[in-house]
């Protein structure tokens, strides 16, 4: 656990402080860093709580309880997947992430 948090910390920090550091590692391209740059550092903050939630899968996985870590797994990602239409495409009022931009 204190190393997944450390390793955690460091990508929080550096998604945070440096987004477009990152962002080149995947792209040249100059519009793609900057509307990245942004998201990035907004959901910097996740990296902390996925590596956590990662060992302690890990643990049920590990202790027997492999259909309970399945199960959270799988909400996780249908709950990831409903929240990216959300705020990505737009929808329950919030406009879509390129218009978010430009305001």
């Amino acid at each position: 656990m204190k190393i997944t948090v450390a390793v955690s910390f460091l990508f929080f920090i550096a998604g945070f402080l440096i987004p477009g550091v990152f962002m080149r590692i995947f792209t040249n391209e100059q519009a793609l860093i900057e509307s990245g740059r942004m998201y990035l550092r907004m959901v910097s903050p996740a990296f902390l709580l996925t590596g956590i939630s990662q060992v302690y899968l890990c643990i049920l996985k590990n202790t027997g309880r492999a259909v309970k870590s399945s199960v959270i797994s799988s909400v996780s990602v249908v709950v990831n997947i409903i929240l990216n239409a959300i705020f990505i495409l737009g929808g329950l009022g919030y406009l879509k992430w390129e218009l978010r931009e430009q305001h």
